[in-house]
């Protein structure tokens, strides 16, 4: 299939900008960085998420239609536990088999990497374990410097605020109030300046702040 003139001007920008950019998307930038991975070795793990991505796109087809299927079963003024039964247990094994593929990609990919890249990976992995305590600390407005407004941290007036939320930098923004990160996301075009935080910033320093 022939693409349009303005199809293929689109992907020639594109590739243009990805170049001069250097905050245009880089799969895996940080990690490459902090590993010194090599172009053989990133895109060998970037083709081993991609037939893992493959796999699980098809299997979580099969899912959606499995609770298709479901929905209709329990619509029905009498029960079939057998069908039902039957249709759980298929997704369940889909779960478990999209659990074995992924566990099997990654070691494939750590195979991928020398010693000394195995040790630094070792480091990301022992620093996982203090996810919930980073998160805690940060919901609790005791490590990190906010970049935007925040909603509240954990208190002890009531449900607002008495728990955490998700990984690190997930405590919620002040409606109205935005990180600079989401203002460059969502903004488009030419602008002069932008609003950071109620205060005035040149457009370059905005797209900057995306990497």
């Amino acid at each position: 299939m022939k693409l349009s003139f303005s199809a293929t001007l689109c992907l020639f920008a594109a590739s243009a900008s990805a170049q001069s950019n250097p905050y245009f998307f880089q799969p895996l930038a940080q990690a490459r960085d902090f590993l010194q991975l090599s172009d053989s070795q990133l895109q060998a793990i970037l083709t081993n998420n991609g037939d893992y991505n493959q796999f699980a796109i098809t299997k979580q087809t099969r899912i959606l239609q499995l609770q298709t299927e479901i929905a209709a079963e329990v619509s029905k003024d009498t029960l079939d536990p057998i069908a039902l039964g039957v249709q759980y247990a298929e997704i369940e094994t889909i779960c478990r088999e999209l659990k074995n593929q992924a566990v099997m990609y990654q070691t494939k990919n750590t195979d991928i990497l020398t010693d000394p890249q195995k040790a630094k990976l070792q480091v990301l992995q022992e620093a996982l374990k203090l996810s919930p305590v980073i998160s805690d600390a940060q919901s609790g407005n005791l490590i990190g410097t906010p970049t935007y407004a925040p909603l509240f941290f954990t208190s002890t007036s009531g449900s607002i605020g008495s728990s955490s939320f998700g990984v690190a930098g997930a405590v919620a923004a002040a409606s109205g109030c935005y990180s600079p990160l989401l203002t460059a996301v969502i903004r488009s075009g030419d602008f002069s300046s932008t609003q950071v935080n109620g205060n005035a910033a040149p457009a370059k320093r905005i797209s900057g702040a995306v990497r």
